[in-house]
């Protein structure tokens, strides 16, 4: 048994997200996204067999309101993600000292953009995501485009589980 309201995973085991009173396997929103066409990787996430096991995306999902100050002449696209960190580890205190490849945005093209390595800048400040002994992370971003009113990102950590987003402006 599990409580949904105390920091994820809360009892459950490494790839299980708590939801209600019971654990439930992590969104794996990937499968079937166009953006996860050539990068395979992510997709074949198995939380039983993952090593090293990486962090698990709880919830990725875009947000109501936008960062448009950040994206002059072009229209933001923003998302947020959940994400708690793999058994025995916890997130660096700033996402300047995050390893390469921790982060990663996928573009509808397939191209993977390094959210850590300053590409894609985080909106509401990466510390103050931090919970739970930076056991828990909050991540918000956000992406800037000109030409289009629908942005379709997905997200995964490095050897985490694939998601998959479409936000309509």
């Amino acid at each position: 048994m599990c409580v949904a309201a105390n920091a994820q995973p809360d009892a459950c085991a490494y790839g299980l997200i708590c939801g209600g009173a019971a654990c439930a396997n992590a969104p794996v929103t990937g499968n079937g996204c166009p953006n996860f066409a050539s990068v395979s990787t992510p997709l074949a996430w198995n939380p039983a067999t993952a090593n090293p096991r990486g962090a698990v995306t709880v919830a990725f999902a875009p947000r109501s309101t936008n960062d448009d100050t950040f994206c002059s002449g072009s229209l933001a696209f923003t998302y947020t993600v959940d994400l708690y960190a793999a058994p025995s580890t916890t997130f660096p205190a700033m996402i300047d000292l995050a390893q390469a490849g921790t982060f990663n945005y996928v573009r509808s093209d397939g191209q993977i953009i390094d959210l850590a390595m300053g590409a894609v800048r985080p909106a509401s400040g990466y510390v103050m995501g931090l919970t739970n002994s930076n056991r828990n992370l909050r991540l918000v971003w956000t992406a800037c485009a000109t030409g289009i009113t629908s942005l379709r990102a997905g997200f995964y950590a490095n050897n985490g589980n694939a998601n998959c987003a479409t936000q309509m402006r």
